[in-house]
């Protein structure tokens, strides 16, 4: 088994630091990435497609399925997403929403704490309406309308799956051991950053949500400020959100739980314009599509790239090949950083789409076409760890 001792890991940070001071364009701790973090995969799957008589206690969620032809069959993929179904009226789905605040101690005394984020989170276009391209509301069901603009238009034209005002809970504190994580300040950012080890943290949140007694019903939001995850060794650097599930079971009835994590980022910290609410918006736009990490479809490769990568509904992800993945939100003054994304005619491989205006994608200028069949001939360069399914 191989251990990092404090040591091991400050010369391999050191390393990486003075890269970044020669470079001078971000802190050069590694590229961004999300991950799949189911915590127990076969369960949540086993749990989502159960019949709603079977006293399965969710957020509120709709099932639906479209045919794609794969090696020249046409193949039925299931999913199911959050709220209602867009082509059955004008339901409005309000999710409770829960916001845990996560602050880190590290073995050099700092601390790094993610109560400091949380009025920024709540004030950001991820709680509060903008003027979007698919009416005046929030980020992700602007994205959601988007998404299946067709169905809004012709049947459900005040559809709408809302993100509840959060209740914030008491914020949780972590000591994060010396050989699973490290703080500095960043090489160009000047901002104090904090890298932890994937499967530490992990562990550390699969205990929270029935620890807090957070209600299944609702959408649990675990924030840190700064800190993103490695695996191994921070030389394999950087996850900065994932969303998962957790099985609960009680007598009759089986509670699933459904939660994210994603830090808040300060400018600089990486080379792509990721900062503020990018990894959160990320999180909570995949998190709508495929809230129990089971939506399976065609599979797809990064645009610019032939290599097979993910065969599972995620709309961020694709979007990550682009420099210009977010787009400025501007509310009270402050500008936010939501990230772009792919819409389900994509993964659906549905010509014409019925994403608003025909897009792909939701700002319109990255993708033009469904996703092509991709070849398994060459390995995708993404490490398996940041796009691992279930």
């Amino acid at each position: 088994m191989n251990i990092y001792r404090p040591s091991v890991i400050c010369l391999l940070f050191c390393a990486l630091a003075i890269s970044a001071a020669a470079q001078m364009t971000d802190d050069g701790i590694g590229r961004p990435l999300y991950a799949m973090r189911p915590l127990e995969s076969s369960r949540v799957k086993t749990a989502a497609s159960r019949e709603r008589s079977q006293s399965l206690s969710t957020i509120p969620y709709w099932s639906g399925y479209f045919r794609s032809a794969v090696d020249g069959k046409s193949q039925i993929f299931r999913y199911n997403m959050v709220g209602t179904d867009p082509r059955a009226g004008s339901a409005t789905t309000v999710v409770p929403t829960i916001i845990v605040p996560i602050s880190l101690s590290f073995s050099n005394g700092a601390r790094l704490d993610g109560s400091n984020r949380v009025q920024s989170v709540i004030a950001s276009p991820i709680f509060q309406p903008f003027d979007s391209q698919a009416g005046f509301t929030q980020y992700a069901d602007a994205i959601y309308r988007a998404s299946f603009y067709k169905f809004v238009q012709e049947d459900s034209p005040s559809w709408h799956v809302l993100l509840g005002q959060p209740a914030v809970v008491a914020t949780q504190y972590l000591s994060v051991p010396a050989d699973k994580g490290l703080e500095f300040t960043g090489a160009h950012s000047g901002a104090p950053v904090g890298l932890m080890d994937i499967d530490w943290f992990s562990a550390q949140l699969r205990q929270l949500p029935l620890k807090l007694k957070v209600d299944p019903n609702a959408l649990t939001i675990f924030l840190t400020d700064n800190v993103f995850l490695f695996v191994g060794n921070p030389a394999k650097c950087c996850i900065v959100g994932f969303h998962s599930g957790l099985m609960s079971p009680r007598i009759n009835s089986t509670e699933l739980y459904t939660f994210l994590w994603a830090s808040y980022s300060d400018p600089q910290v990486f080379d792509s314009p990721l900062e503020d609410i990018t990894a959160l918006s990320h999180e909570i736009a995949e998190w709508y599509s495929n809230p129990f990490l089971s939506n399976e479809v065609p599979a797809w490769a990064q645009p610019g790239s032939s290599a097979c990568s993910a065969d599972i509904l995620e709309v961020g992800d694709p979007i990550e090949a682009f420099h210009k993945l977010s787009f400025a939100v501007m509310l009270d003054g402050m500008i936010y950083h939501p990230q772009d994304v792919v819409l389900f005619s994509w993964f659906a491989r549905q010509m014409p789409s019925i994403g608003i205006k025909g897009r792909y994608s939701y700002r319109g200028d990255k993708l033009f076409s469904p996703a092509p069949p991709c070849s398994e001939e060459h390995p995708a360069s993404v490490p398996i760890a940041a796009r691992a399914k279930p």
